[in-house]
């Protein structure tokens, strides 16, 4: 349902979040499937969560 592909895997300048199609965060026509991430702090984390959350239905 969801990734994190680390920013030295592919030498990036940042680390990316997404999900996949069966992820329940459409909104409309279009909506991001990945987030790209430089740094984990209080907030992302608190962000990332709540996707998690909204992915699975809860």
């Amino acid at each position: 349902m969801c990734f994190f592909t680390p920013s030295s895997t592919f030498d990036e300048r940042y680390s990316s979040f997404g999900f996949n199609a069966a992820a329940r965060l459409d909104e409309g026509s279009m909506w991001p499937t990945a987030f790209g991430v430089a740094e984990v702090d209080d907030a992302a984390a608190e962000r990332i969560a709540e996707l998690v959350a909204r992915a699975v239905g809860s």
